[in-house]
């Protein structure tokens, strides 16, 4: 969904898995066409060191909400690393 004008750009069907939303996000902005970085949101559902690592190896800067209940490895050394991609969701102002 674009930010800007909540227009839908792409959208795909996927088995509910857990981890459907960040794998249908990948395939998506595999087919992101361009040279230039461009950027992704998401909630904290995001906030994986794969999904962070992945981004970073496509030409993409993410901006995911903190998940602080997360176990496993935590993306926010890899956002520092990534432009300082970290956005705080919480609070944030709503159009």
């Amino acid at each position: 969904m674009e930010n800007r004008n909540g227009l839908i750009v792409s959208s795909l069907v996927w088995e509910a898995t857990g981890a459907a939303e960040r794998d249908a996000a990948m395939v998506m902005l595999q087919d992101v066409p361009g040279s230039e970085r461009v950027t992704v949101g998401g909630d904290k559902g995001f906030d994986t060191a794969e999904f962070v690592r992945e981004c970073g190896n496509m030409r993409v800067t993410p901006h995911v909400a903190q998940n602080l209940a997360r176990r496993g490895e935590v993306a926010a050394p890899l956002l520092d690393a990534l432009h300082n991609a970290r956005v705080p969701m919480k609070g944030a102002s709503r159009p």
